[in-house]
């Protein structure tokens, strides 16, 4: 089992540099990493000026990336919020992932904000 990937700090340039062409190519369709997830939330908080705008656009993401109705999504944001995710990857659900960051590491409108997200689809 491993442990979900917290994030402080500044955002990777490889995954700020990903072009939306980029991560929506047919070969990624139905799949989704780590990486993927930080990619979606980061975009989503780049991209949206309200939490709920952010909460709908990752949605939308994640729509397009995995299939309408093909998953299940937790997102949580805590205004000023550390840590608030612990999660342990169980090896008989192969599709899911996990990603937690603090206050300060996602951009725009959740920067004041910790951020936790889990996937799981089938």
């Amino acid at each position: 089992m491993s442990a979900t990937k917290h994030t402080k700090g500044s955002i990777p340039e490889e995954i700020k540099a990903i072009t939306r062409e980029q991560f929506f190519t047919p070969k990624n369709y139905g799949s989704l990493t780590g990486n993927d997830l930080y990619w979606i939330l980061y975009r989503a908080a780049s991209e949206t000026n309200t939490l709920t705008a952010f909460r709908e656009e990752v949605v939308r993401l994640l729509d397009e990336r995995l299939g309408p109705d093909t998953y299940i999504v937790v997102l949580d944001s805590s205004e000023n919020g550390g840590d608030g995710i612990f999660y342990r990857k169980n090896p008989r659900l192969p599709n899911d992932v996990a990603w937690g960051g603090t206050a300060g590491v996602l951009p725009g409108v959740v920067a004041r904000h910790g951020v936790s997200c889990y996937v799981f689809w089938g």
